[in-house]
This record gives C-alpha cells, structure tokens and sequence, in this order.
C-alpha cells in the first residue's frame, strides 16, 4: 500500500512529529511505501516567511486575526506542495493529522479519488487559546470550530488518540464518530545509545534521579515538581529538558535547586531512551487549563516501555495511558508529589512494583499491537471509499481573507465583514476590496445543494455588500 501522510505541524521535534515519524518506520517495516506532506521546502518556507512577515504588520492591531492568516498561509505551502507532488505519482491513502490539512487537501484528493484518513491529535479552537494566539469565543475561535466541525462532519474514518479527546469532540459535535485508536512506540525506540548518562551528568548510582521528559511551559506543571523537589532529600536530583522558554532559570535560581537540578539541551527522540532508563522515576506533572490538557502522552508511553515508573497528574490522556501502569496525584498538589516521590526513594518493594506494572502496561502501546488496526482502518477506508459531499470554499488561490468572510457569513457576522472590506481598501485599495467580494461571490454560487441555506443567506448578503461599497 502506498501511504501519504500529511501534517501541517511537522517540525524536528515535538508530539506530532515523534508519532508520525514512528508510523512511518512501522509502515515502512509492514512492506508499505510511505511519504510524507508537509508545508516544507526551501522555496515554500521562504514565501510563508515573508507572508507571515507581512501580515504580522498588517494585523499588529488585529492580533487575532494573524492566528488565521498563518495557520492558513503554511495550509496553502501544504496543498502547493501536494499538487507538485501528486503530478508525479498518486498514494492509495492520504493520512491527514490535523483537520487544517485535510481541508486543504480534499479537493485534490476528490479530484483523484484518493481516500483519506483524519487522526485528531487535539482540539484547534482550545489549542489556540492556549499558546494565546487567539481569545475564546472571538470570531477567530468560531472560525477555526467551523472548520473542525466540517472535517469531522464529513469524514467516514476519523480516529482520536485518548478516549477522553474522543468523547469531548463527540460532546462538541453529537453527530461524529470517532475511534480511538492510542498513540504507540517504535520497537526501535529501547535501543539504548547512550551507555554513561549519569557519569555524563555527574550524578553517582546512590543519586535518585528523577526524569521529566516534558517542555517548561504553563500546561506542564514543572513549577509543582519544582516546589515537591524543595522538600525532598538532598539525594534526590531532577532531570530537565531546557526547550528555550524564559522563564525555567529563573524558577531554579528561586527556589535555589541550582545544584539539584540537571538542566540539558534537547537531543534527538533516539537518545530518549537512554534517559528514561538512566532514571530511576518519571514524574510528569501536568495541569488542566480551562478545556485544554494532556490528549495523550507519549512521554508516558516512552518510560514506560523502557521499564521506569511513571508519576503523573491525574488529568485528560495522561491519566489515561498512566491508569494501570503507573501512579496518579490531583493535578497542582505539590504536596502529593513529594510524598509519592519520597515512597519511591525510601521503598524497593514499590520501586520494583511499578516497574513491572509499567513493562506490562507497555504492550498497549507497541507498534505491533497498534499499527495493525491503523491498516486495518486504511484498507476499510479504501474499500468503502465513494464520493462524498465537501465544503468548496477552501479553494487553491483563495486568501484567508476570503475563509473568513465566508465563515463570518456561516456566523452571520454581518459588520465584521463590512468591517474587514473596509481594512482591506485602506491597506490594499479599493480594486483588492472588490476583488475579495468576487471570490467571495464565486465561491458562495459554486456551493453544493446540501449547502443551500448558506447559499441563500450569501447571496442575500454579497448584495447588501455591493450596495455597501457602492455606498462608501
């Protein structure tokens, strides 16, 4: 079988990254020929570069605004690269990992009758949020939960990695169906590559070396292992990932860890495992912000397939992958940190309990138990593949200015498109705001029957629009 995967967030490192790059050795070791789609390239990266630029000045007063227009900027060098791509060959199946991507791509797909599969790693809207790109439930917030809700609306194989993301997005849209199919990790991750790790860092065998594996960031919750770690024996010492972020320095040097904290650079997913099995404990502290946490965990899964016990916060997916495996603290209980982490220290008994309960909770993360079932959806997803309805909005060429209005029409957000024709000529002139409101009218007369009521309401309004223009 030959297999596209395509990811607009696929980067050297992070989650997405680390997943897809594991399914494609698995894959590939399967006897099945794998690809991938990405906004890379070195002509592409230079003209979002620029585009991204641009737009961070014409939208300095409209900060929401620059979520969409990067998002939707690195979706159009996705597609740009998908259709130089498939001039020269054609996949059996597309395996979109976010709904930006399969939109993007689902024109080109129908046109070659290709099938495709979603796997949703998160919630857009919340995950926007989050990284405070946008603010919740503003026009940009209802956009990108329109865009969601299309994807999900009109796939047949759409497959979440937690159960708990699965029911949530099925709480959001009740008309969906997800399956939940976990993430997993390469046979070839155990491989241990680096022998010395602890005479490396300088810490000797009595050293109780706490690992966590995860970026400092708010929705992590180093800062409550940071405070456990105050109250805890001189003998144990935390390992850290240093991500760049501000911030991680200055809360060692406060609390004074400065010689109980081993701060390292990143290093390449292959030498993770060295690290889990140099530890002694994986603690993974993270915390729940508003709707948005831990969808799954892969760090979780790692330690847990090297055999070191794993202490996590009792939240969304980590809690999910941990249950069994590992032990589970409320989420920002400093205090319930350093306790379970003083049982560990001080007991082999306990040590030596959840190293065995991590190996055997392992298995439902290995490659083997789990890319089975991603063929199997795969095959049915070809077999069952026929023509479906789409949304044809999101068309090659189209600027995100144009997604917007459309979405703002959906929204009946009549004066924020007035508003956004207005910005247009100012900055662009009158000749770029008419241009806008033609694609907007092509794109509005090119919607299917099963979208007549939002034919009818854009029509409505592309005169009111006109009769506006033609006004100011």
């Amino acid at each position: 079988m030959k297999i596209w995967i395509a990811a607009l967030d696929a980067h050297n490192n992070g989650g997405i990254t680390t997943h897809i790059t594991a399914l494609t050795k698995e894959l590939t070791q399967l006897g099945h020929e794998v690809d991938w789609i990405t906004p890379g390239g070195e002509i592409v990266e230079q003209l979002a570069s620029h585009v991204v630029k641009m737009n961070q000045q014409l939208f300095k007063n409209y900060p929401n605004n620059l979520s969409v227009d990067i998002i939707e900027t690195w979706a159009l060098c996705l597609e740009m690269n998908f259709r130089l791509k498939i001039i020269e060959e054609k996949p059996d199946i597309i395996h979109c990992h976010d709904v930006i991507a399969y939109q993007r791509l689902k024109l080109i797909a129908e046109s070659h009758s290709l099938p495709i599969v979603l796997t949703v790693h998160g919630h857009i809207p919340d995950e926007e949020v989050n990284h405070g790109h946008i603010t919740e439930n503003s026009v940009e917030y209802d956009y990108w939960r329109k865009t969601e809700w299309f994807a999900l609306k009109e796939l047949r194989h759409i497959i979440s990695v937690g159960n708990e993301l699965k029911e949530y997005l099925e709480n959001i849209y009740p008309s969906v169906q997800i399956m939940n199919i976990p993430n997993f990790i390469h046979r070839d991750f155990t491989k241990i590559e680096l022998q010395n790790v602890r005479s490396e860092l300088g810490i000797d065998d009595k050293t109780f070396l706490i690992f966590c594996p995860s970026r400092y960031e708010t929705i992590k919750g180093i800062d409550y292992l940071l405070e456990a770690l105050v109250s805890l024996p001189a003998k144990a010492v935390l390992l850290l990932i240093d991500n760049g972020t501000i911030g991680l320095s200055q809360q060692i040097d406060h609390k004074q860890l400065q010689n109980r904290v081993k701060v390292i650079k990143p290093v390449p997913n292959t030498l993770m495992s060295s690290l889990y099995a140099s530890a002694d404990l994986c603690v993974l502290p993270s915390i729940k912000i508003g709707s948005k946490t831990e969808t799954s965990s892969l760090s979780a899964m790692e330690s847990m397939i090297m055999g070191t016990p794993v202490l996590a916060s009792n939240v969304g997916g980590l809690k999910e992958v941990v249950e069994g495996g590992g032990k589970l603290v409320p989420m920002q209980d400093s205090h319930a940190l350093a306790e379970e982490i003083l049982r560990f220290m001080t007991s082999e008994e306990e040590l030596s309990r959840y190293k065995n309960l991590a190996s055997v909770r392992s298995d439902s993360f290995k490659a083997e138990t789990v890319v089975p079932r991603l063929v199997e959806v795969y095959e049915a997803a070809i077999h069952d593949y026929e023509v479906r309805f789409y949304t044809p909005f999101l068309l090659y060429g189209f600027s995100a200015k144009v997604l917007q209005m459309i979405f703002l029409t959906i929204l009946n957000k009549i004066e924020e498109i007035k508003e956004l024709l207005d910005f247009s000529k100012v900055r662009f002139g009158i000749h770029y705001r008419l241009n806008l409101l033609e694609s907007y009218s092509i794109i509005i007369n090119s919607l299917p029957q099963n979208f007549e009521d939002i034919k009818t309401m854009g029509k409505i309004l592309e005169e009111e629009l006109r009769e506006y223009i033609k006004n100011r």
